[in-house]
């Protein structure tokens, strides 16, 4: 027998407006927001209520929902709601994400925004600063954790050996340090041991002569396709990396850094050297400066001019003072004058190295038998004696230099500062705004060298 049905696509049943509106206030309830995506059946009786006309009191319930009359609309509070749980994001969707900020503050500026909108905005916290922060650890590693970002969830993981204790003291540290500074860290090693989140963490090789062309810049696999671009953000004064697929608009994937840290929580005699080479002085920190990657702070205000020498808190590098350091940066002291003025932060001054500053906020019992590490690693490794100086096979330039520094026994870091010369705002003839000082303006090296 023939089937006369057969090919006729059946009509769906359509949910009644009362029981629509139930299952939204439910999931308004659940979610926050009544943003329903169309590949749900309530999202298709969402996307079909905006076509029919309803009563005043029907729009009247919706608009207690925060229902959206738009896809526009719609697509606006589903980033906003993303934005809010932009740690928890997939890497994709944290660029769209980025793009919808940045485009936010682009209609503020323009007084495009609705009223309705910005009152939201505010009110949920949203960042309207054009730029963030940010901090660059070399011989660190940012890892991707899965269970989430507070440190009982990498405690956890080390536990169940999905991060070994390595990474989970870093992990521990970086969540720290962005904790306290709401700010945004970055990574570069070379260990092998994790999944790492490659927005925040590059696998590299800081000694190589040509890091910044080859990993920056440069050929990223074998293929002479540039792995990264650099590009500058619209109306901010700062400049991006981002790989070389993505849009201009990327925000936030290997920004310019205010402060970039040697990590100084492991670094015996010998490891140093075999680490630490002599290019990673000669060519690597130079390179930081002449490839623009700090952010320099403002050229009017964000500077302290006493002792003698202007320094300031961004364009700011911290080496540990260890022997192999110290003699390094004395050897490489022609080069680095032409970049930075260098002076010594005393263990009354360790405060002002935000990773030193933020690590101290993990309690020591915890850093202890978790990580399997005293606190104070600074205390073991950062210390140079002048028998250590002398047995080296260092010059006699490196041992005159120790000898003039005040109070040796209490430094703990090396500070290279940027030479404020190089601050985009700079000019020959306003050094008198620094009350006449040139030392860290346009003369660098060590105080007592110059």
């Amino acid at each position: 027998m023939k089937d006369d049905n057969k090919g006729i696509k059946k009509r769906r049943r359509r949910i009644p407006f009362d029981s629509g509106v139930k299952q939204l206030q439910q999931y308004y309830e659940r979610y926050g927001h009544s943003n329903v995506p169309v590949s749900l059946p309530l999202g298709k009786w969402c996307s079909n209520l905006r076509r029919e006309r309803l009563t005043d009191e029907q729009r009247q319930t919706l608009k207690s929902l925060k229902f959206t009359w738009s896809s526009r609309d719609d697509t606006w509070h589903r980033r906003w709601d993303e934005y809010k749980r932009f740690e928890y994001l997939e890497h994709k969707t944290k660029q769209a994400v980025n793009k919808w900020a940045y485009h936010q503050r682009e209609q503020k500026t323009r007084g495009l925004l609705s009223e309705e909108k910005l009152d939201e905005l505010n009110k949920g916290g949203f960042r309207w600063e054009r730029g963030t922060t940010n901090f660059l650890c070399l011989g660190m590693s940012y890892a991707k954790c899965c269970r989430g970002n507070s440190l009982e969830d990498i405690y956890s993981m080390i536990r169940s050996r999905e991060l070994n204790q390595i990474d989970g003291r870093d992990d521990a540290r970086l969540r720290a340090l962005e904790g306290k500074y709401n700010c945004r860290a970055y990574t570069v090693s070379m260990q092998d041991a994790t999944q790492y989140d490659v927005t925040r963490h590059m696998d590299a090789n800081f000694n190589q002569s040509r890091f910044f062309k080859n990993k920056l810049w440069g050929d990223g696999g074998g293929n002479g396709s540039p792995r990264f671009k650099q590009v500058r953000l619209p109306a901010e004064d700062l400049f991006i990396l981002v790989p070389r697929s993505l849009s201009e608009s990327s925000l936030l994937l290997w920004v310019n850094s205010s402060q970039i840290f040697l990590d100084y929580f492991y670094c015996p005699s010998g490891w140093t050297e075999n680490h630490w080479q002599e290019t990673f002085f000669s060519k690597t920190l130079p390179g930081f400066v002449t490839n623009n990657m700090f952010q320099l702070g403002n050229y009017i205000k964000d500077f302290d001019a006493s002792d003698g020498c202007v320094t300031s808190q961004h364009g700011v590098i911290f080496l540990p003072f260890c022997k192999h350091c110290f003699i390094s940066v004395v050897m490489h002291i022609e080069t680095l004058s032409k970049y930075f003025a260098l002076t010594f932060v005393h263990e009354n001054e360790l405060q002002t190295n935000a990773l030193w500053d933020a690590t101290r906020t993990i309690s020591s019992k915890e850093m202890n038998y978790v990580f399997g590490k005293v606190i104070d690693q600074e205390e073991t490794y950062c210390r140079v004696t002048k028998q250590q100086i002398k047995t080296s096979s260092a010059g006699p330039e490196v041992l005159e230099m120790f000898d003039n520094i005040k109070e040796v026994d209490t430094v703990r870091m090396i500070r290279l500062t940027v030479l404020r010369k190089f601050h985009a705002d700079y000019k020959p003839d306003n050094v008198l705004h620094y009350k006449g000082i040139n030392f860290g303006v346009d003369v660098g090296g060590f105080p007592k060298t110059n």
